[in-house]
Formats: structure tokens, C-alpha cells, sequence
């Protein structure tokens, strides 16, 4: 009888293991990604760092040909975390974040689309140039800050002009 007992307890637990480890392989393969209110988690292909436009252009071009859907994120503070499609790729644009140019006397600097607005200020602060008109905080990326709807916006960089008054933008 204990022998039975013990069996049919191997036998369960060895199934239930089973079950766990498959659950959690696949889940594993299709990452949840959510923004930083975890409001609405999203599963997604898969997740890739931008680092250089090269890179960012095979992506484009990998996702046109084969209909794959892409989402762009920048520091993931969107507001209801709306901004991922289900089984599409991420694009994490964090480490495309190079400041392309500045030119101080024009008050205006070149970005690729993962500087944030931090990176911004530190670059412009020796200067005495400030950025007047932004969110209240500066982590945010810039890219995402403009993103609209076109992924081709984000490979040709950004220009700020930083005026007196206002912070522009020019695609």
C-alpha cells in the first residue's frame, strides 16, 4: 500500500515537474515585456538592442519582408503601456543614443533617438544653453518622445533647436 502510495506520488509530482519546466521553457522563448507601470504586459517575439544604424536598418528590412510588426522603446515610461504589438520585436533604442552634433552659436544638436534629454543637458550646460520646454523629468528617450508612426524617422536622427522660448525638432 505505501509502495503504491509512494508510486503514484512519483508519478504526480514527475508529471507536475514535467508540465512546470515545459510552462517555463516556452515562456522563456516569447519574453513579456511592459512599460515601467506594468499596466499591460505584452508578449513579444523577441527584444533587440539598436546600437548603430546599420543594425536598425537590417531590422527595418527583416521586419518589411517577412510582415513582422515592430515597436520602438526608448525608457519604457509610457503612459498605459500601449506601445508593444503582440508577438512583434522590440526594438530597444537605449544604446543608440550618440550625439551626432552640436553647434553651440545655432543652438542646435544632432541625436540619434535613445539620447535622452539628460545627455542632452549635459552636453549643452557647458554652454550656458538650457533646454526650455520639456517633460518635468529628463530620463525620457528622444526618440520616442517624437515617435509617431514611422520606424524611418528614428535611423536619420533627430535635430533639437534650443531657443530662448521653445525646443523644436526637425526630422
Amino acid at each position: 500500500m505505501k509502495s503504491t502510495k509512494l508510486i503514484i506520488s512519483l508519478v504526480i509530482y514527475t508529471s507536475l515537474l514535467t508540465v512546470s519546466i515545459h510552462t517555463y521553457t516556452k515562456q522563456l522563448a516569447q519574453p513579456v515585456i511592459a512599460d515601467a507601470g506594468r499596466l499591460l504586459p505584452t508578449k513579444v517575439k523577441r527584444i533587440e538592442s539598436v546600437e548603430d544604424e546599420k543594425k536598425l536598418q537590417q531590422f527595418v528590412r527583416y521586419a518589411n519582408a517577412s510582415n513582422e510588426k515592430l515597436s520602438i522603446a526608448g525608457m519604457q515610461h509610457t503612459q498605459g503601456g500601449h506601445t508593444y504589438y503582440p508577438n512583434g520585436t522590440v526594438l530597444d533604442m537605449k544604446s543608440y543614443n550618440k550625439i551626432l552634433g552640436f553647434n553651440p552659436e545655432q543652438k542646435r544638436i544632432k541625436v540619434q533617438s535613445g539620447a535622452t534629454w539628460n545627455d542632452i543637458q549635459k552636453v549643452i550646460n557647458p554652454y550656458g544653453l538650457a533646454i526650455q520646454v520639456m517633460q518635468s523629468q529628463n530620463i525620457f528617450t528622444i526618440g520616442t518622445i517624437f515617435y509617431v508612426a514611422s520606424i524611418l524617422y528614428m535611423i536619420s536622427g533627430i535635430v533639437l533647436w534650443l531657443t530662448n522660448n521653445e525646443t523644436t525638432y526637425n526630422r
